[in-house]
């Protein structure tokens, strides 16, 4: 079983969770993501391949990058309650993939849609992801949180 990692707008409620969580929130709320603010994050990336799936009520992104050393990564992301219309938010979620590159298509959407928060359903650390974000650094930050509060609670107190 995999990590599914919601993708939130960043708002007032957001806000107060990420100071609770002692996560520095950005300056600003964000924009409903919508697949068609996807569809248009994503346009013309160098090195992608995009392939959008959709159906009545289901709308999926696979985006895959190839590495400098040939390997492969990429990230699924998937529109809960599409119904049909590319411009109605959409709740969006990362099913598959590398942790890493779904904070760069996260990246991606946010130029687009403003700061968002990616939550992963195995840990309750957010991340803040922003346009322009230094992602690498993001993403060992991010880790280490997560790895500090799993061990809070499996080490012996």
């Amino acid at each position: 079983m995999g990590v599914l990692y919601s993708l939130l707008v960043v708002d007032e409620r957001m806000i107060d969770y990420l100071r609770e969580r002692g996560v520095m929130p950005p300056a600003g709320t964000s924009l409903p993501p919508t697949p068609a603010r996807v569809r248009r994050a994503m346009e013309d990336v160098p090195g992608w391949k995009v392939d959008i799936r959709s159906g009545n009520e289901w709308w999926q992104a696979t985006v895959a990058a190839v590495r400098a050393d040939g390997g492969i990564d990429y990230a699924l992301l998937n529109a809960a309650g599409y119904r049909g219309d590319e411009a109605e938010p959409a709740s969006l979620y990362f099913e598959k993939g590398d942790g890493l590159m779904n904070l760069v298509v996260a990246e991606r959407i946010a130029a687009v849609c403003g700061p968002l928060a990616l939550l992963g359903d195995h840990s309750g650390e957010p991340v803040v992801v922003t346009a322009g974000a230094d992602v690498p650094a993001l993403y060992t930050d991010w880790l280490a949180r997560i790895d500090a509060e799993s061990r809070r609670f499996t080490e012996p107190q």
